[in-house]
């Protein structure tokens, strides 16, 4: 899957496929109620059109409920209106060869189209795979800060893992 790279570990995660859009959502939606789980991701093909206006209230519920954060990829843009409290455009973005005239570092072009507690943004980052982290493109962030609301969270997240 890669996600070793950015230090998810593949024992570390739990993947439910089903046949449905709704089967997707469903589980989703119970897996945002959890408190132990961090992050709950969905993947719907296409539009994602299954995740209508209803839906995403009812996940906006339940991510409140569990104190987690979803994160709902879509293939293409929603043609639908959401509950969503924010929207990002993610996309590859091109890098500079290495020293050697191979590929360069991994980098994202994010675009913050839809943010209901502050500024939208468009910004660049980099993946530093010794670092494990996100480096940003010399841009400010002022977009949102580190959630330090909830510091015992990784602490049950390693008991539970």
């Amino acid at each position: 899957m890669g996600l070793d790279l950015f230090g998810l570990p593949l024992h570390r995660l739990l993947i439910l496929r089903v046949a449905r859009p709704l089967d997707a959502l469903w589980g989703f939606e119970e897996a945002l109620k959890s408190p132990p789980l961090a992050v709950v991701i969905a993947e719907l093909p296409q539009d994602g059109a299954a995740a209508d206006l209803t839906a995403t209230r009812r996940l906006s519920l339940a991510a409140r409920t569990g104190n987690g954060l979803g994160l709902l990829l879509r293939h293409r843009k929603a043609c639908s209106a959401s509950s969503a409290m924010t929207r990002w455009k993610v996309a590859a973005a091109p890098t500079e060869a290495d020293r050697f005239g191979g590929l360069g570092r991994t980098a994202f072009d994010l675009s913050l189209d839809r943010n209901r507690r502050g500024r939208c943004g468009r910004f660049i980052v980099y993946w530093d795979h010794e670092a494990r982290s996100f480096i940003p493109e010399a841009v400010s962030f002022g977009l949102a800060e580190t959630a330090f609301d909830r510091p015992d969270h990784a602490q049950r997240v390693a008991h539970a893992g």
